[in-house]
């Protein structure tokens, strides 16, 4: 469609969408740079090194190359730096100051915050950035010649990759997995980084401090101490390390129409980069190739359906089929772009607007690249051999009149891969505080840095209740069994809809509007059973308003079961109920932010007198409030207070996730951590065992939490 759409596309339809991009300038601003650079030195007098440093990050980002001003705010940042104990990253910063031209009489100044650095370091100096190696290396251990039929490139060799045409594409256990056992590893084909504007509500945001300003926008990595693209003042980066492997991979394409690509949004701006990282070659190759078995027939069907092979074997025999994504001897590769190209596009589930729409965009943008010139020297640079790989007559007669099919197979790539990732793409969380300043309790909602496509993880299906959990270092996606599972099994992933946030049918329906599939799940089946037999749908902590009793749900509310009373609560009336509660909860959360937390718990007080009347202790609602009104207490420094609170919220937890699920393991850190500061040792002794146990079972050893939980116990015994 976008080749089709590519003749109609106009430059009125290009000043178009540059209009709409004047709302997203990503040009240097030299008076920006100063001002970023003034309100850093406020910061830095009031002794807030954190937030100053992020404020001398954004003069750099503003700044023009070579000047004055970039060399100052590099100056100024590493103050902040050597303040905040980050020796390395100031002498990196000092290193940038003298080379962009910082100013002769200062530099005395400089010369000894530098001495000041080495001499902390023991004369180590600084370290140049090192790839991103993230934990692949101990599963390599495990997978390291892993060849053949139904293997897995980054999987565990207890995991295979098979097909049934029921199901598709998937992956069995086929040994006993152990719960928190490694089952896959995979660093993402590709990634675009989430502006926090787009999924934070403004009252937890921190002024300059968003996903954008706090994160690598290559290797996700959060740094205080970003270094900028050279050409525009969106992209920032870890180090000249990241930012080399992300100007030669995909940003000396997309730099010049960075506003442009906000503008579109993450899904646009994904697609387009995976395109363009991929090369025409590989598009080529990819479009024109089709499956064989060894006598050379064909045995894939066409471009909607080329994922599956026409027969349901895993371990294709002499002459048979492999499945897609497969090199010839049956091992997946999903670091290739082939496996991008074989995720399903869905292409005639979506609705036809959208996909007039994305057509539209993804043609306007290819139109713009081919305008800034960067297109036509670098993406089409293929020798004429590899453009006559898969190249059909129609495109070669373009070519031969002055076409370009290259443009059009771009577009024609591009919206293929948005079409995927409206099904395939995965968001790259993180845990992030959300508590105030130095607030003893951290909110463990998990906070969207990035969307990403995996290939290898596409590969597994959905459950409501799955039997895996995931988490995210850098780029790179970690699987886990989150139980035990029995060879034979399948692993399978939940793709949003969970059994513990929500009934049966609202989760089929949004499956089945997004991802175009009925879900009949052992979760689904087992409450769909329920309800046929009169247990009415799962009970989701609704109590009777009149008499107290537990209320049973259906389509149309929840009814009390006692026939003295049967009094219903319509879903209307339930809605608006929960969302006066959750407006109380927002409400003390703005409080706590600005310093009144005695104000929010007497907000929260009411809330919980609220609620009382119509849910359970066990209704996730009461556990967020139970949740905000410890951080609240423990903002105030009411230690005792604010950990009966967390108890609450534990066992709501608990209730609605399951007592080895990786959300109680978040909530017991937070009472370890909360028994940690009000000094109540063998409290914190005692609870520390069993969050650590939960959250290396589903994050893994190296995850922060685990680290400070380790550092809490060594600090604690070592007292006692």
């Amino acid at each position: 469609m976008p080749s089709l759409c590519l003749p109609v596309c106009s430059a009125e339809d290009v000043e178009f969408l540059t209009g709409i991009a004047q709302g997203y300038s990503v040009q240097k601003d030299p008076q920006s740079a100063r001002l970023s650079r003034g309100q850093g030195n406020g910061h830095f007098k009031n002794r807030d090194y954190a937030a100053s440093a992020l404020f001398y990050s954004q003069g750099v980002c503003q700044a023009d190359p070579g000047t004055e001003e970039l060399a100052l705010c590099f100056a100024n940042r590493s103050a902040a730096l050597v303040h905040l104990a980050l020796y390395k990253e100031c002498l990196a910063d000092i290193r940038r100051a003298l080379s962009n031209g910082y100013p002769k009489p200062l530099e005395p100044k400089l010369l000894a915050r530098q001495a000041d650095c080495l001499s902390q370091l023991g004369g180590a100096g600084e370290e140049s950035c090192l790839p991103d190696r993230g934990g692949m290396e101990q599963l390599a251990s495990q997978t390291g010649s892993i060849q053949g039929p139904g293997a897995v490139a980054g999987a565990s060799a207890a995991v295979a990759l098979r097909y049934e045409p029921s199901k598709g594409r998937h992956l069995v256990a086929v040994e006993d997995i152990a719960a928190g056992e490694v089952i896959l590893e995979e660093r993402a084909y590709s990634c675009v980084l989430i502006p926090e504007e787009t999924v934070a509500p403004r009252v937890e945001r921190r002024g300059v401090a968003g996903t954008e300003y706090r994160h690598c926008h290559h290797c996700l990595r959060p740094t205080l101490c970003p270094l900028p693209c050279q050409s525009c003042s969106f992209c920032r980066y870890c180090g000249e390390g990241c930012r080399d492997r992300a100007w030669e991979g995909y940003h000396h394409w997309e730099c010049s129409v960075g506003g442009e690509l906000l503008a579109a949004g993450v899904l646009a701006h994904l697609a387009l980069r995976v395109a363009l990282q991929a090369g025409l070659g590989e598009v080529q190759r990819a479009r024109g190739q089709s499956h064989k078995d060894k006598s050379g027939q064909d045995i894939l069907p066409p471009e909607e359906s080329s994922d599956k092979p026409e027969e349901s074997s895993h371990e294709p025999p002499s002459g048979g089929p492999l499945i897609p994504g497969c090199d010839p001897a049956g091992c997946y590769l999903g670091s290739s772009y082939l496996c991008v190209h074989h995720l399903l596009p869905h292409t005639h589930g979506h609705a036809p607007r959208l996909r007039f729409l994305c057509a539209v965009t993804l043609a306007t943008l290819c139109l713009k690249l081919q305008g800034s010139g960067a297109l036509a020297s670098k993406w089409g640079g293929v020798s004429q051999t590899d453009r006559s790989d898969g190249q059909s007559q129609g495109e070669a007669e373009d070519r031969g009149s002055g076409g370009s099919s290259e443009l059009s197979m771009l577009g024609a790539a591009a919206l293929r891969h948005v079409l995927q990732l409206r099904c395939n793409a995965q968001a790259v969380t993180a845990v992030r505080d959300a508590g105030v300043g130095g607030s003893a309790v951290q909110s463990s909602a998990e906070v969207r840095l990035a969307t990403a496509i995996f290939p290898s993880l596409s590969l597994l299906n959905h459950s409501c209740s799955p039997n895996t959990s995931i988490s995210f270092r850098s780029r790179r996606v970690t699987v886990r069994a989150a139980q035990p599972i029995r060879a034979g099994q399948e692993l399978l992933h939940c793709y949003g809809p969970h059994r513990s946030r929500m009934a049966v049918r609202e989760r089929q329906r949004l499956l089945q509007e997004q991802y175009f599939f009925l879900c009949q799940c052992a979760a689904c089946c087992q409450e769909l059973g329920s309800e046929g037999k009169g247990h009415g749908a799962e009970d989701l902590g609704v109590r009777c308003v009149q008499c107290g009793s537990p209320a049973k749900g259906s389509e149309e509310g929840y009814t009390c079961p006692q026939t003295s009373c049967h009094f219903t609560l319509s879903l209307t009336d339930l809605s608006s109920r929960l969302q006066a509660l959750s407006g109380h909860v927002e409400e003390a959360v703005r409080l706590i932010v600005t310093g009144r937390p005695e104000k929010a718990v007497k907000r929260l007080q009411s809330a919980i007198t609220q609620a009382d009347r119509f849910l359970s202790s066990t209704h996730p609602m009461q556990g967020e409030i139970a949740d905000t009104m410890a951080r609240a207490y423990a903002t105030m420094g009411c230690w005792g207070q604010a950990a009966a609170q967390l108890r609450r919220s534990v066992a709501t937890v608990r209730s609605q996730y399951g007592e080895d699920s990786v959300e109680v393991g978040q909530q017991l850190f937070k009472l370890a951590q909360l028994h940690f500061n009000g000094g109540e040792m063998q409290k914190a002794l005692t609870v520390i065992p069993k969050a650590r146990r939960l959250l290396v079972q589903h994050c893994g050893h190296r995850s922060e939490q685990v680290e400070e939980l380790k550092a809490m116990e060594d600090c604690l015994r070592g007292v006692l």
